[in-house]
């Protein structure tokens, strides 16, 4: 007997850390006989663009984000991280996936003993509805990238229900307008979970990898990539990053240091790359999620990265298990050359790699949400 029903609304159906964290929720909770749907937009940011943004990207979003989505919609049908849901609840039907247009009808609220919302859209757009339990997942403070601050600040402050985020970056970050709220870490994601103390640490592999965010982080990769492009030109570069509005610089930074630019890479291609790297280069000055970085350490590629960044201070060593950058592009490059080069420095930093990473464990995040 179902003990009750729980949606899960995604922000958008790409291969981004909410979806994926998600479906690892979905399965969780599923196992302990619960109905889970995930309610995955075909047109997603409706609330956003459509009830809180200005005209100008209102007609952006109608004429460039609808017209790519509906074709993505019509032509795959599919869930993004449909490959890592739970086959036995998916046969048991204790997960459906269900798309919906532009928002959640009411009909399909009212099923629902608990939402759990992922976007500050979402939970302008749904926290109206008389539903026993709601969930807000604060995975990033949206005013820094878009403006409006004091309404979203005001949103989160009022929310009836619980609030969790996932790192004391967050906690620090919100607690201008929020008292109490949880943090359950995010976790690793299976498939590179299983990588975790299985790794060789004496293998070659490539010099550096970059996660790709967003345009800003250009200026800071590309000064750093220069200084060490100018202390060893035969250092390989590779690239990974997500589709769509955002990116419009990562194919000159590929072009300028003869990087391979991959897109979109399923989740065992993404744990490839790790593997095949010693580095990841992850220069974001501001980046709430931070999954990079952790996903890098179960397969020892070590992050050089921001220690104020994401949840960081929750795992990063300086030394120990990551290099902290000073964002004096020739003192970081001279320090990564001289890691790269010292193999013994090397070996044990990836030695070190797995030593913080217990909390991050993919399995019963779920049920942490939920309680």
């Amino acid at each position: 007997m179902i003990n009750k029903k729980v949606g899960i609304v995604i922000t958008s159906n790409t291969f981004s850390g909410i979806a994926k964290l998600s479906s690892m929720m979905a399965n969780d909770i599923s196992k302990q006989n619960i109905q889970v749907y995930l309610y995955v937009p075909i047109i997603p940011y409706y609330t956003f663009y459509f009830k809180i943004f200005n005209k100008k990207l209102f007609f952006f979003w109608i004429r460039k984000m609808v017209p790519e989505n509906l074709i993505k919609y019509f032509l795959k049908r599919k869930f993004s991280f449909e490959n890592i849901l739970d086959n036995e609840s998916l046969d048991q039907k204790l997960i459906k996936i269900k798309f919906f247009f532009l928002t959640i009808s009411k009909n399909e609220l009212s099923k629902l003993d608990c939402i759990i919302l992922n976007g500050i859209g979402d939970v302008i757009e749904y926290q109206k509805y008389n539903i026993k339990k709601k969930i807000y997942l604060i995975n990033q403070i949206e005013e820094y990238y878009s403006g409006h601050e004091e309404l979203f600040k005001q949103t989160r402050k009022f929310f009836k229900g619980d609030l969790v985020t996932h790192c004391n970056f967050m906690t620090k970050k919100l607690s201008d307008h929020i008292d109490n709220i949880r943090v359950v870490p995010n976790p690793i994601s299976y498939g590179i979970w299983k990588f975790k103390n299985q790794v060789n640490y004496q293998k070659e592999r490539k010099e550096i990898l970059i996660y790709w965010v967003n345009d800003r982080i250009y200026d800071d990769t590309y000064k750093i990539l220069n200084e060490i492009v100018k202390l060893n030109n035969k250092i390989r570069i590779t690239i990974f990053a997500r589709s769509g509005i955002g990116n419009l610089k990562v194919k000159k930074l590929s072009r300028q240091f003869n990087a391979k630019l991959y897109y979109d890479l399923d989740e065992s291609s993404v744990a490839e790359l790790y593997l095949e790297h010693s580095f990841l280069l992850y220069p974001n000055k501001f980046e709430p999620f931070g999954m990079p970085p952790i996903e890098a350490l179960a397969c020892a590629c070590i992050p050089i990265l921001n220690p104020s960044t994401g949840a960081a201070d929750m795992y990063a060593e300086n030394n120990f298990n990551s290099i902290h950058l000073t964002y004096d592009p020739i003192i970081d490059a001279k320090n990564i050359i001289t890691k790269l080069s010292d193999y013994e420095e090397l070996e044990k930093l990836r030695k070190n790699s797995f030593k913080n990473l217990d909390q991050f464990n993919p399995y019963n995040y779920g049920i942490k949400i939920l309680n």
